[in-house]
């Protein structure tokens, strides 16, 4: 038997498409999610954060380092003035001096080798004052020059600071952006779907006001109403509905069965073998009998009491047990 949607399974398929759309994430296009949006803010943020600390542990260790080294800069160049103005001092004196120390040294000489001795030594004091200026002059410009280092560097660091601070700060606005984005988009989920948990409760009420027609009265609380007369002929007089009732509901609890409908304009079914197949008064697809055509779960040829006001006979199959199908015209 082919598949055919009426109003319960129509509904079925919308809650389903509905709810497939709302819970699937990507199926509405390539687009990037809202959270997935979210998510990569999130994590761009936390390296950014991580990167600042960072800098930050580094800057502060190298503000100290800098503050030591123009400390060491500072002693350096005043132990180079120092140098610089004792070499002055003793320089001027042996030139302001020079003619009598030559004579005292030519005096106080005894031999040539004495004499030779003194100059020599003169010499070694001047040489060893130029040495050590010398040298003060190189740690002086050696430190002058990890000093600017240090200070380039701390530069750089600030300058990463601002960066990553001006990064954090729009990342945070973005975030911002996005969070609402992925509240409108689940506020608009929940709604797609209340609506159509509604529409299903709409369809629920409409369908279930015969189930309290149904209930019997006596002490079992059957929900079968009184079965229209059996045997084969009953007419409309019987029916507890009619076929418009049938159509505008679309599904029928009654006995324990769900009734459901199937206009053969849709399936003509010209192979269902039914002898004597007619469209009866009511609009039933009827066999010679005056049996209504019905499919069910179950072996062909079965009769069932309908609350249409006939009886009817199986001749198709139908995959849902419970469910007894109706032809109609």
């Amino acid at each position: 038997m082919s598949i055919k949607f009426n109003k319960a399974a129509q509904l079925s398929l919308v809650i389903l498409l509905v709810v497939t759309l709302v819970f699937t994430p990507g199926l509405t296009g390539h687009a990037e999610e809202p959270e997935e949006k979210l998510n990569n803010l999130g994590s761009a943020l936390g390296e950014y954060e991580s990167e600042l600390g960072q800098a930050t542990k580094e800057l502060e260790a190298l503000v100290s380092e800098v503050e030591a080294s123009k400390m060491d800069l500072l002693e350096a160049e005043e132990q180079e003035a120092k140098q610089h103005e004792e070499m002055k001092l003793r320089i001027k004196y042996m030139y302001e001096t020079g003619s009598v120390s030559l004579l005292q040294l030519l005096i106080e000489s005894s031999d040539l080798a004495s004499l030779t001795a003194n100059i020599e030594y003169v010499s070694m004091v001047t040489s060893h004052d130029r040495e050590m200026l010398t040298e003060y002059q190189r740690v002086v410009e050696d430190t002058a020059a990890r000093a600017a280092d240090l200070e380039g560097r701390r530069n750089e660091l600030s300058s990463l600071q601002t960066q990553l601070n001006e990064k954090i700060a729009s990342t945070e606005e973005a975030i911002k952006k996005a969070s609402a984005e992925v509240d409108a988009k689940r506020k608009a989920e929940l709604e797609a779907l209340q609506a159509a948990l509604d529409e299903a409760k709409k369809y629920e009420d409409a369908v279930s006001p015969e189930e309290g027609n149904n209930q019997g009265s006596g002490s079992g609380g059957s929900n079968e109403t009184t079965p229209p007369p059996s045997g084969n002929g009953s007419g409309s007089s019987g029916a507890l509905y009619t076929l418009d009732q049938f159509l505008s509901m679309g599904v029928v609890n009654w006995g324990g069965y769900r009734f459901t409908y199937y206009s053969q304009s849709v399936l003509p079914g010209p192979g269902l073998n039914i002898p004597g197949r007619h469209v009866n008064a009511d609009g039933y697809v009827s066999d010679g009998d005056g049996y209504i055509v019905l499919a069910a779960l179950g072996a062909k040829g079965a009769v069932y009491d309908t609350p249409f006001g006939y009886q009817g006979k199986v001749y198709d199959s139908c995959p849902s047990a419970g469910t007894l199908d109706v032809y109609i015209r």
